[in-house]
């Protein structure tokens, strides 16, 4: 059996047994839809938050937890739609121990069928090999060490500043103490005053650095006849809220120990009063209605979620045309991810046009870690000509060291984040691999000549290096994908945490060095980064084993 057939014949066994799990769910919920979503939630919550909390968790509950969030949106096919058609109303009380057992067995199963789908599907581009046999199906990854180690220090970079972790004050803490009290129908109830929400949006705004959809384009780029930071701004209110409910949920349980987390976590309210309360308040820069759209998840948008492989990070979930759950784990998730999906599908035009605006921002970054007056980095790109004046190809950044004469020509790649979606993770991967087309025009350009004449020739500060130039392209988020060796080797490909990486560690001449420290480095580093292993998952009569390494 050819490749293909080995991994079409997987992927249907797979589906099917996503399929006979689904069937479960709506054969056991059937009726009791809007309880099952409901329970989904109040495991997701309790389970993030928990996280948050921080604590020793083993590696098998951490494992659970991946595969618990990666079901979502498949649990969710069978029984979101069908709550929509059920009586208006919400079904409230204390959760219930035994749905939310099978909730929790099913989320598990269905996120293991998901990541090994994912493996199975991503096979087709070099990062995995198929085996399939009589009720059982092996999968080899051959994730590149590289990519991880890169993938790492992307997320490490985002967290260099963590969220300020002295708000709320003890003072605010004790007044919210005398506000939170519990209630006979939705289990909580307080009050807020300026402060509260002061302290948490702050807290809030601690989290920006975490995620790179914050910053997917400049702030100032207007989207929809706002600007990002003010559609950015609304993700923050609303995790602001997130926060300040949790840690009343937190002293609620605190003081009456009878109050089960994990029934005051998540809750519920009117679309009506959602969209009153975004229109309201200090900083609300965006329509109410707008805004809940982009935050709520609809039955319509399960499809689109399911596709990326990531759990719904919304801060709303519809429950009928006139109810929400307002649930914890999509905030706390990420907080910006639902906003920036739902803005740059129907705000494309303008989201086009921001995209144009990301060079100058990225030549602004570019020029913090190589800073002035050691270091040139002109605020514009050039435009490259053929001896004969034809043009050739543009360049958008230049660094120029002067102390030791060093140059760099450097192509930028920002593109969108793209998380666990392998159609975008393929199409990223295929843009950064035309930049060989660049890096070859760069050098048929440079010709062999010397930083010292290039430097002259791009009218930078005299030079006397006698080297040829360095070549970079540095990518925002990304430069290596495992299963791709297209790479040109005529320039050193990096990311941008890499090169803020490999700068920090360089010696006297770091331009020079980014190339040889980025692969010595890396190559370091990334040893013990992916240590081999094998995982056996039973799913009725189809067994399938997973080795990684």
């Amino acid at each position: 059996m050819i490749e293909s057939e080995m991994r079409s014949g997987a992927e249907k066994i797979l589906l099917n047994k996503v399929s006979e799990i689904q069937s479960r769910i709506a054969s056991i919920f059937e009726g009791r839809e809007k309880e099952a979503v409901i329970e989904v939630f109040r495991l997701l919550d309790l389970m993030f938050v928990s996280q948050m909390l921080g604590g020793h968790v083993d590696e098998d509950a951490r494992l659970r937890a991946y595969y618990v969030r990666c079901g979502v949106p498949e649990a969710l096919a069978p029984i979101l739609a069908k709550a929509h058609e059920r009586p208006r109303g919400v079904p409230w009380g204390k959760s219930h121990e035994l749905l939310g057992s099978l909730i929790a067995t099913c989320l598990e199963e269905l996120g293991k069928l998901v990541d090994l789908l994912r493996l199975v599907r991503i096979s087709a581009h070099g990062v995995a090999t198929v085996e399939v046999k009589t009720k059982l199906i092996q999968i080899t990854t051959t994730t590149d060490a590289k990519e991880r180690f890169a993938r790492r220090l992307l997320k490490s970079s985002y967290l260099e500043q963590p969220p300020k972790g002295d708000l709320p004050t003890e003072a605010v803490k004790e007044r919210m103490r005398l506000y939170v009290r519990h209630d006979d129908v939705y289990h909580i109830a307080y009050e807020s005053d300026s402060e509260i929400v002061s302290q948490h949006l702050q807290l809030a705004e601690g989290f920006r650095s975490r995620f790179p959809e914050s910053e997917a384009i400049p702030e100032n780029s207007i989207i929809g006849g706002r600007p990002f930071k003010a559609w950015r701004r609304e993700c923050e209110r609303a995790l602001g809220r997130t926060l300040a409910h949790i840690n009343f949920s937190l002293l609620l349980c605190q003081d009456r120990p009878a109050t089960r987390l994990r029934d005051v976590l998540t809750m519920f309210c009117t679309k009506a009063d959602a969209a009153a309360v975004l229109n309201d308040g200090e900083g609300a820069e965006v329509g109410g209605d707008q805004v809940l759209r982009a935050l709520t998840l609809e039955p319509e948008d399960l499809e689109e979620w399911s596709k990326t492989y990531e759990p719904p990070a919304s801060q709303y979930v519809s429950l009928d045309r006139d109810f929400v759950l307002i649930p914890c784990f999509g905030m706390l998730g990420n907080p910006y991810y639902a906003m920036f999906r739902h803005i740059r599908k129907h705000h494309r035009k303008d989201w086009d046009k921001a995209v144009d605006a990301r060079e100058g921002v990225f030549r602004e970054d570019l020029a913090s870690i190589f800073p002035a007056p050691r270091y040139v980095v002109p605020r514009h790109g050039y435009k490259l000509k053929r001896s004969d004046g034809t043009h050739l190809t543009d360049i958008d950044a230049v660094i120029m060291d002067c102390v030791t004469g060093s140059v760099a020509l450097v192509q930028l790649k920002w593109h969108d984040p793209y998380g666990r979606s392998i159609s975008e993770r393929e199409s990223r991967r295929k843009n950064l691999a035309r930049a060989t087309d660049w890096v070859d025009k760069v050098n048929e350009w440079v010709g062999g000549r010397t930083c010292a004449e290039i430097s002259c020739a791009l009218q930078l500060p005299p030079s006397e290096c006698t080297r040829s130039p360095e070549v970079f392209v540095i990518s925002r988020y990304a430069a290596r994908f495992a299963g791709d060796d297209r790479v040109d080797s005529g320039a050193t490909w990096l990311s941008w945490p890499e090169l803020k990486y490999v700068v920090a560690h360089a010696n006297d001449d770091p331009i020079r060095d980014v190339a040889k420290l980025s692969e010595e480095m890396l190559i370091g580093e990334v040893e013990g980064e992916v240590i081999p292993f094998t995982r056996k998952f039973q799913f009725g009569d189809l067994g399938v084993t997973l080795q990684v390494g």
